[in-house]
């Protein structure tokens, strides 16, 4: 592992906003899982912490929009690339301690249409992290989770009941509100609704959500937690 001054931020659980500065950077190799070495992550006093208390950052590639059917000349599907190979490439050739997986719901072949297809793409991913010891971003990506709100409710106690007691998966709950996406009146209350599902499964694990304007606006979540 390395230090460095990096600064991220976004909204987590509890609406907490998060700028680390100074923090570690996690890094992985095939001898020197990150799982290992950090564990159940949380948060405290604004930051992200790792099993030690100790501040830190991920970093790693996030797969496309995993739809079905975008392919329109014959060629790979976007699921394709959902597989433990390119978890393990990931791992091999960029030292990536976390990938995503970006589920994408409404849009075109996403999961409302196809769900079992959906559901065994994010499976291969998240099980392949876990095998590698790495973090895994579950994305219900979206630019209106809050007109799908019971499928969501739905998807998130599946994979919770999955996953709960794998420190290595964390729960993002609404990827890129748009910028008419109000935090107080859709974000938040959509949000705290499907924490309480999801905390009521798994206890630990961080929960992500994104605020308006594709997760840019992390001012008014700071304001109104």
């Amino acid at each position: 592992m390395t230090t460095t001054r990096r600064q991220f931020t976004c909204a987590l659980a509890g609406g907490l906003s998060v700028a680390a500065a100074g923090c570690s950077v996690a890094q992985q190799t095939a001898s020197v899982r990150a799982i290992d070495v950090h564990g159940q992550l949380s948060t405290k006093d604004g930051k992200v912490v790792d099993q030690n208390g100790v501040a830190l950052s991920l970093a790693g590639p996030s797969l496309f929009w995993h739809n079905l059917g975008w392919s329109d000349r014959g060629g790979l599907e976007p699921g394709d690339y959902y597989n433990p190979a390119v978890v393990r490439s990931a791992l091999r050739l960029w030292n990536a301690p976390i990938i995503r997986a970006a589920i994408g719901v409404e849009t075109n072949g996403g999961y409302i249409q196809h769900p079992d297809y959906a559901w065994s793409r994010l499976t291969a991913v998240v099980d392949a992290a876990i095998d590698n010891g790495m973090y895994c971003i579950v994305d219900w990506h979206t630019h209106h989770a809050e007109d799908h709100a019971p499928v969501a409710h739905a998807f998130f106690t599946r994979v919770a009941k999955r996953y709960a007691g794998y420190p290595n998966v964390i729960y993002e709950l609404y990827n890129e509100p748009l910028p008419t996406a109000n935090w107080s009146r859709v974000i938040r209350p959509y949000a705290a609704d499907l924490m309480e599902t999801i905390r009521a499964i798994d206890a630990d694990n961080l929960i992500v959500v994104g605020t308006r304007s594709w997760s840019q606006d992390v001012d008014e979540a700071a304001k109104e937690p």
